[in-house]
C-alpha cells in the first residue's frame, strides 16, 4: 500500500505539481529524488505501465552503487574477501521489506554514501571526497529533513577522532 502511494506522489511531482504548494504530504521531500526518473520513464515508454517495477529497479541500482562504494572503501583496510562480503549485504538491505526509494531508504543510502566519502576524505586527505560527502549529506537532509542534525554529529565525531589521533601521535 505504501509503495503505491509513494510512487504516485513521485509521479504527481513528475507531472509538474509544485512541491509544498500543490503537494501537501509531509513526506514529499523523498519524492523529489524519484520524480525525475519517473518523468524520464514515462517519456521513454509513453505509459505508466511497469512504473512500480521501474522504481524497484532504481532501488536495486542504488543499492548496487552503494555496494561498489562500500567495497572500494573497505578493501584498503581489510581483506578483499571481507570487503566483498560487507558490500554483498547492501543490495539485500531493505526497510520493512519495502524495495523502493523513499525518504527512509534514501536516508540510509545517502547517509552511508556520505559517511564512506567522509571516511575517504579523512584517510586519503582528499578534499573532493569531503565535498562529495557534504553534497550527499545535503541530499540526505533534503530527503529526510529531520536528519539534518546527522552531518553535524558526523563532523563532531570526525573532529574528536582527529584530535585523539593527533594527541596520541604527539604523545609517542
Amino acid at each position: 500500500f505504501d509503495e503505491l502511494i509513494n510512487v504516485s506522489l513521485s509521479y504527481r511531482l513528475s507531472l509538474g505539481q509544485l512541491p509544498f504548494l500543490e503537494v501537501r504530504e509531509a513526506f514529499q521531500t523523498g519524492a523529489l529524488i524519484l520524480a525525475p526518473f519517473l518523468k524520464l520513464y514515462t517519456l521513454l515508454t509513453g505509459t505508466t505501465d511497469g512504473i512500480v517495477l521501474f522504481s524497484r529497479l532504481l532501488y536495486l541500482l542504488a543499492m548496487l552503487l552503494l555496494a561498489i562504494l562500500t567495497y572500494r572503501s573497505f578493501r584498503t583496510i581489510t581483506a578483499h574477501k571481507n570487503a566483498f562480503y560487507l558490500a554483498y549485504l547492501c543490495p539485500f538491505f531493505q526497510i520493512l521489506s519495502l524495495y523502493y526509494l523513499w525518504y527512509d531508504s534514501l536516508l540510509v543510502v545517502f547517509l552511508t554514501a556520505s559517511s564512506l566519502f567522509l571516511y575517504g576524505a579523512v584517510v586519503k586527505k582528499n578534499r573532493s571526497n569531503a565535498f562529495l560527502a557534504g553534497i550527499l549529506a545535503g541530499i540526505m537532509a533534503l530527503c529526510y529533513p529531520s536528519a539534518v542534525i546527522i552531518p553535524f554529529v558526523m563532523i563532531g565525531v570526525l573532529i574528536a577522532v582527529e584530535r585523539k589521533i593527533t594527541q596520541t601521535t604527539l604523545f609517542y
